[in-house]
């Protein structure tokens, strides 16, 4: 039957199948766009809420005290000692000033990058405090020692002193001992009566002397 229908019929028939193939297929493209749309805001607004969080964590203090944590995990590299002049005097302001010292050297080779030389001195005070309290139990150690081994010294001489003079006391008093044997052995005990005679004795010697 089609193929008795006249050309300019097949010619509408042709236009209407195609327009409508056309106008499905820009519908089906405008939903494709409009999901494509909704996905790349879905992924903006993801992006954005994970720089947000990013942001807020890095602003939170870090174990560094007046740092962040974007500041802290910026820090570069860093392997100096501690300096042997830190001893068991050494203040948290010492070790501040010297770890500025250390950070403005950095800085004026151009190690830093955004990094203050403050906020540097400040990390690298950090990172030296556990040697240096190491340090300084080791001094307090040592010098708790001579403390101690001082104070045995000056006991022990204390000790002998009193030793010594206990040994000296008792020889004087032996000493005192055998001189008064020796007396009572040399000298004979009187009764009342012949002390008495003794003493008119030396008395009448003494007058007939004069």
């Amino acid at each position: 039957m089609c193929r008795q229908a006249p050309a300019w019929i097949m010619v509408i028939l042709c236009t209407i199948v195609c327009g409508s193939a056309i106008t499905e297929e820009q519908a089906l493209s405008r939903r494709e766009q409009a999901r494509l749309e909704r996905e790349a805001r879905a992924a903006a607004a993801q992006a954005q809420a994970a720089a947000e969080a990013e942001a807020e964590r890095q602003a939170q203090p870090s174990p560094v005290p007046g740092l962040t944590v974007g500041v802290f995990e910026a820090q570069p590299p860093f392997t100096k000692p501690l300096p042997a002049i830190f001893d068991d005097l050494t203040t948290a302001d010492d070790v501040f000033r010297h770890a500025l010292m250390v950070a403005q050297e950095e800085a004026a080779q151009e190690l830093l990058a955004d990094i203050s030389p403050e906020h540097r001195a400040r990390y690298i005070a950090w990172r030296w405090q556990p040697a240096l309290e190491a340090r300084q139990q080791r001094i307090a150690g040592t010098d708790a020692q001579r403390q101690r081994h001082a104070e045995w010294r000056t006991q022990e001489a204390v000790t002998s002193i009193r030793w010594q003079q206990q040994q000296e006391e008792a020889e004087r008093e032996h000493a005192l001992w055998r001189m008064r044997s020796r007396h009572e052995r040399l000298v004979p005990v009187l009764t009342e009566e012949q002390r008495a005679e003794l003493e008119f004795l030396v008395e009448d010697m003494q007058r007939r002397q004069r």
